[in-house]
């Protein structure tokens, strides 16, 4: 306890707070907060009310500190009365004359690993990482070449089908379909080629045989990389795993660690607060490879309590004792009662256990499992490929469609003289009426397909009709059209419709055939 010969201090102090969580960081008002900022302010109570101002110091080296510290001019920009925040005692700074608290927190290193039981690839791509770039690449090719060889291969061979499931007729068919069938085998979604020419059946059985080597290869591989992504990480528990191992830590301590068989890795060029950042981040995504980092002890516990893909392991070690430091010229009394002020709170509040709960309450992760559960963002990237997959297939198959509504063919063949449309299926009134009329169609438009009349002759034309009762003869062939024209008596908007109507030959040579046509009312007719 303080003497009773105790006088409250009343020198205005400058306090030079470092930023450096969890002893000294920032609310989100902009206010100074943090264990030490905590303890400071509690001590000053204890001591009776102390007057200081905080001044924040952001990324600043223990070097820059020890000028400050040895600052007699309280009135200069760069003096400290009191240095708060990762302030470690030395045995070079106290013989500059340096003095420092009674120890504020006991701190030291720690090992931080990835979670050996997450089970997360890290990437939402890491599904298609299974396989390297240059993999990808050949099996694209070889995909591509095949499907124009099968096609040609097969080129001879009419009406065939590549495979035992019926190919989507929107879609065509011929080098279309071989894509189709080629593609589809890779992803296991499509049954075997069914091919004839014995290039193709040679080539269709190698592509299967190669296609399951390649699946099993990926799902062996997907499983690996989701089980064992942090296997070297498994077997750490502590600095006496480290030797043999990537470690990162910050380039001032690369060497710190050869007493544990280990060298560092440099990471980061100085030990800021947001160079720990940077190395939990290195771990965290793997960018180099690292089997571990080392760092500050309150620093791991304090930004890593809410998260469970970098674990803390291990004691801690290469133990440092923060505390206040003191500028060269402050009161020795002061610097005494501040030391019995910190002793009662430590021992007799138990106030840094309070705010060691406060700041770094540690973590809190979930027993390991007993099996690796796949998370969401590892498959993100499946979803965005379904999404353009069904896109695509979508296009596809309104291609057709609208292929088909914009066909020149159809279109012509569906209109007369008027522009009226029709079906090219069936005749349509104005086209029919038409034609017996007397305007010219060639054969195929005026029939709407080669077999009405049996033959293919896509040159011929119907001559000129001027009525019904009219013989015709196509040239080039030898069949005669009888032509009946007849209008509905007594019906002024009846249109004459042509039906026609094949018939045997008598007589003549080759037994040639004939066609009778007829001209029925327009409302009654059929075509027969």
């Amino acid at each position: 306890m303080l003497g009773a010969n105790y006088e409250p201090f009343t020198q205005h102090l400058t306090v030079c707070a470092r930023l450096w969580p969890p002893f000294v960081d920032y609310d989100n008002n902009g206010n100074l907060m943090g264990y030490e900022i905590d303890l400071w302010n509690r001590m000053s109570l204890w001591l009776g009310n102390l007057t200081y101002t905080f001044k924040g110091l952001n990324n600043t080296l223990d070097e820059e500190l020890v000028p400050m510290l040895l600052s007699s001019d309280n009135t200069s920009s760069s003096h400290c009365d009191v240095v708060l925040g990762n302030w470690k005692l030395s045995t070079a700074y106290i013989t500059l004359g340096i003095k420092g608290s009674l120890d504020v927190y006991r701190g030291g290193s720690q090992v931080a690993i990835p979670n050996p039981y997450s089970g997360s690839m890290k990437s939402m791509w890491s599904f298609i990482m299974v396989f390297n770039w240059q993999l990808w690449v050949v099996l694209f090719a070889t995909s591509v070449i095949l499907c124009p060889f099968i096609y040609f291969s097969e080129i001879d061979y009419q009406n065939r089908g590549l495979g035992k499931a019926r190919f989507p007729s929107a879609l065509g068919s011929g080098l279309i379909e071989s894509f189709y069938r080629v593609f589809g085998k890779i992803f296991n979604v499509v049954d075997e080629m069914r091919v004839r020419a014995l290039a193709s059946k040679a080539v269709a059985l190698a592509w299967g045989s190669a296609n399951t080597i390649l699946l099993s290869a990926y799902t062996a591989g997907l499983t690996a990389t989701a089980t064992s992504a942090n296997f070297q990480s498994a077997g750490i528990v502590g600095p006496s795993s480290l030797p043999n191992t990537r470690v990162g830590t910050f380039s001032t301590q690369t060497h710190s660690f050869l007493r544990y068989g280990f060298l560092g890795i440099a990471i980061t060029d100085d030990m800021e607060e947001s160079s720990g950042q940077v190395l939990a981040d290195a771990l965290s995504n793997n960018t180099l490879n690292l089997n571990a980092i080392v760092a500050d002890t309150a620093w791991l516990n304090y930004r890593l309590q809410n998260t469970c893909d970098i674990v803390i392991i291990g004691d801690v070690f290469q133990y440092v004792h923060n505390a206040f430091g003191y500028n060269k010229n402050l009161d020795p009394g002061f610097i005494y009662n501040s030391t019995v002020a910190l002793s009662d709170l430590a021992v007799t509040f138990d106030y840094y256990t309070t705010l060691t709960n406060k700041y770094m309450p540690g973590q809190n992760c979930a027993p390991a499992p007993n099996t690796i559960q796949l998370t969401l963002q590892d498959m993100e990237g499946m979803w965005i490929l379904v999404a353009a997959l069904i896109a695509l297939a979508v296009v596809l198959t309104l291609l057709p469609k609208i292929n088909r509504n914009w066909d020149v063919d159809k279109l012509h063949a569906g209109s007369g003289s008027s522009g009226s449309s029709g079906s090219r299926s069936s005749l349509g009134k104005a086209a029919t009426a038409s034609a017996a009329l007397g305007v010219d169609f060639l054969a195929p438009s005026f029939t709407g397909s080669e077999a009405a009349f049996g033959h293919h002759n896509h040159s011929q034309k119907l001559e000129s009709l001027s009525g019904c009762g009219h013989n015709s003869t196509s040239s080039g062939d030898a069949r005669r059209f009888s032509w009946d024209l007849s209008s509905a008596a007594g019906s002024p908007h009846s249109h004459p419709v042509v039906s026609m109507k094949q018939a045997e030959g008598g007589g003549g040579q080759g037994g040639r055939r004939g066609s009778t046509v007829k001209c029925e009312d327009a409302a009654t007719a059929t075509v027969v």
